[in-house]
């Protein structure tokens, strides 16, 4: 018996720009884990249409986010820096935008700006699109761009950050 062939390149990132489907949360999930195996993949040609599944309001947002990072794709900085910049997006998002802007390290030294603005926002004060955890993502990203071999701040309790895929 042969095994399924695993999607390749331009399957996946159709899988990622998909826009039809009866069940958005399905959807959703099939742009995600499309997103987690471009990151897989490695391949470069992914970024443009990760960076432009950044978009996405929420799921897709944070599987692409943590694509980029995970890729350190160098393109990607400016539009991480502008999803974690951006009020109008949930804190899960734009705390994996923090988060992979941490993994790319110093080559993310010009997200530093936007991520020292974030860091002053108030958890308590700006509804669902902050949260402690989110800020705690930022404090990590500058830590590991300021300082590549520090250890992560985010391990520990793995329902805190699972949704980053921390353990």
């Amino acid at each position: 018996m042969s095994k399924a062939k695993p999607p390749n390149l331009e399957q996946l990132l159709q899988a990622l720009a998909a826009t039809e489907a009866s069940d958005s949360r399905t959807l959703d999930g099939t742009r995600a884990a499309a997103a987690q195996a471009l990151s897989a993949l490695g391949d470069s040609a992914a970024v443009p249409g990760l960076i432009r599944a950044l978009s996405h309001p929420n799921q897709v947002c944070v599987a692409a986010a943590l694509a980029l990072g995970h890729m350190k794709a160098r393109d990607a900085v400016a539009p991480l820096s502008a999803v974690l910049e951006d009020s109008t997006k949930f804190w899960m998002p734009r705390g994996a935008a923090a988060v992979a802007l941490g993994q790319m390290g110093a080559l993310a030294e010009a997200a530093l700006p936007a991520l020292r603005r974030t860091l002053e926002l108030d958890s308590m004060a700006s509804g669902t699109s902050w949260d402690a955890r989110a800020h705690e993502a930022v404090a990590d990203a500058i830590k590991h761009i300021t300082d590549p071999s520090a250890a992560c701040m985010l391990q520990g309790d793995a329902q805190r950050y699972a949704m980053w895929g921390f353990r």
